[in-house]
């Protein structure tokens, strides 16, 4: 039994021994692995610059109306941009004078008569910077002048002079933002029309007449320069 006692003891007294050399070796195993295993970063975000997008005229124009004067015939005028391709034109012009009353024996005796113009446009947008449109537009215009007829027996009579023109234009459209005006536009073009007269009748008759030409916005502001406005609201 002593014998039992002394091998159980030695056997505790070498285990205890050896535990530390045991902890020992487990914290540099540890140690080792912890200096192998390499640190990953993770990756750094990229910053992304985001560019402020420029607004174009015709962007700053959709939907908003514009009134001015584009033509002589029909100076009082009216652009709409329907989207930032088509847009809208239309223009009404009036002239109210006096004319010797044809009915009247009396030659100094005068009534009013009543000349107008009609215009409608189809401006359609080619281009647009930040504060330019070019646009290409077709339209057509109605003028009725009074002129003094005659009928078959040559007697005086009121009548008139109808025009019927159908025309094409390429103009461009500058906003004046660099002077704190960017809904204020001068605009000009130049183009081609076709045009059909029917005048007064003369001895009771009357025979159409075919012009083609070049046209132009027609507000003269130097010797050949022509200059239309808008102001957008």
């Amino acid at each position: 039994m002593q014998k039992n006692h002394l091998s159980v003891a030695c056997s505790m007294a070498i285990l205890i021994l050896a535990l530390p050399s045991l902890s020992l070796a487990q914290d540099e195993q540890s140690v080792e692995i912890t200096q192998s295993t390499p640190k990953v970063e993770a990756p750094k975000k990229q910053e992304r610059k985001i560019q402020k997008k420029i607004e174009t005229a015709i962007e700053r124009v959709n939907g908003r109306v514009g009134f001015g004067f584009f033509t002589g015939n029909a100076p009082l005028g009216a652009r709409y941009w329907l989207n930032t391709i088509v847009g809208l034109d239309a223009g009404f012009g009036m002239n109210v004078h006096e004319v010797r009353d044809v009915e009247s024996s009396d030659p100094k005796d005068t009534t009013p008569v009543f000349d107008f113009a009609m215009e409608l446009g189809v401006p359609l947008a080619v281009y647009s910077a930040r504060n330019l449109i070019i646009y290409a537009r077709p339209g057509m215009t109605l003028i009725r002048k009074y002129r003094t007829g005659t009928d078959k027996n040559n007697q005086e009579k009121y009548d008139d002079d109808v025009t019927l023109e159908f025309n094409g234009m390429l103009g461009a459209e500058l906003f004046l933002s660099a002077l704190g005006l960017p809904s204020v536009s001068l605009q000009g073009g130049i183009g081609l029309a076709l045009g059909w007269l029917f005048p007064a009748d003369q001895g009771g008759s009357s025979h159409s007449q075919f012009s083609m030409g070049t046209i132009k916005t027609d507000l003269g502001v130097l010797i050949n320069a022509q200059l239309g406005f808008h102001v957008y609201f």
